[in-house]
């Protein structure tokens, strides 16, 4: 179900290889790149079921891992490639187990895929999210708590457990604040660029995102369109931060505001096509696309779109592409 650089592993999966690297795609969508595989995991893991329990397990044992500073293993992305379709295709296989992949990536992918309707998913995410608390397997509990994935149990569901796993996460739970605590009084000595003036405000944000702090990136930002309501900054910034949190509806609405200043802003136009290629709205996400070419007849950018729009049927997008295609045939002759 594949060609040499994509790889359809199912009707919500695909991975593509571009420019030696592989990239997770939902419904046509980027989801995530593949930063680091760990070689022959499934196989590992089935001889050594005892021994190991999941992935993030071997992760810790193995040297096999690309993400190892030292690690000096010459692999080629094809290779590399066809290794992350093996691992993904096998986690599918066995029904989003997330023992399979490592938590960084299987949860936020199962959630992804829960978000979009896939069945399965949706059937299992809190199965799982209980499965690998039942394994007390202390760095996937700090992962969980800290990713806040328990809120998505309900008291019952979490009361329900042995309580020895309850107990245990208690003390995960008073370890990651006192962990917490430390680091917010080594934060408090950093030096937070202070000042009311927009320009100061913008850079303790960018000073807030290199922090990984989002919760005050969100504070500040909206605190920022309370005061500015009007700042075109603000609104791309917003759209921004929503849209990497997967908030479709408050980015498109950022975005929009955005638009209305300034009508022929290709970057915000391609963001709403693409939010409205993932709410469904294809004929939109189209318009939108030519729209953009109109504008900047070179942004090739968007023609990964077009192209993700032509293979879910959408005719005209079709037909576009295949136009472009053959336009570009036709002025390599002449050239």
């Amino acid at each position: 179900m594949g060609s040499a650089n994509v790889f359809t592993i199912s009707k919500y999966i695909t991975l593509k290889l571009e420019n030696g690297i592989t990239n997770i795609y939902i419904k046509g969508v980027l989801f995530r790149q593949c930063k680091y595989l760990l070689l022959n995991v499934p196989l590992y893991y089935e001889q050594n079921v005892e021994k190991i329990d999941s992935i993030d397990e071997a992760a810790e044992v193995l040297d096999h891992s690309l993400e190892h500073r030292n690690a000096k293993i010459d692999i080629q992305p094809e290779v590399e490639f066809w290794g992350h379709c093996s691992n993904l295709q096998t986690w599918v296989e066995h029904n989003y187990d997330t023992r399979l992949l490592h938590r960084n990536l299987a949860f936020p992918l199962l959630k992804r895929l829960t978000d979009i309707g896939d069945v399965t998913a949706k059937k299992v995410f809190k199965e799982r999210i209980a499965q690998r608390l039942e394994r007390k397997y202390v760095p996937v509990i700090e992962y969980l708590i800290k990713e806040n994935y328990l809120s998505y149990l309900s008291k019952e569901e979490i009361g329900s457990l042995d309580t020895s796993i309850i107990k245990l996460l208690e003390e995960v739970e008073n370890n990651i604040r006192r962990i917490t605590k430390k680091y917010q009084i080594f934060l408090e000595e950093q030096v937070i660029p202070e000042g009311n003036d927009i320009e100061t405000s913008l850079e303790r944000v960018e000073w807030l995102i290199e922090k990984n702090r989002y919760r005050q990136v969100f504070r500040e930002l909206e605190n920022l369109h309370t005061r500015f309501p009007d700042n075109s900054v603000v609104f791309l910034k917003l759209g921004d931060l929503y849209f990497l949190f997967h908030n479709n509806n408050k980015s498109l609405k950022y975005y929009l505001k955005l638009l209305r200043q300034e009508s022929e802003n290709i970057y915000a136009l391609s963001k709403v096509a693409i939010i409205c290629y993932n709410l469904g709205f294809v004929r939109t996400s189209f318009k939108l696309c030519l729209r953009i070419l109109r504008i900047n007849p070179q942004f090739f950018k968007i023609l990964g779109l077009i192209r993700e729009l032509a293979l879910s049927k959408h005719k005209k997008a079709f037909e576009y592409l295949t136009s472009f295609i053959h336009t570009q045939i036709q002025a390599d002759r002449i050239d």
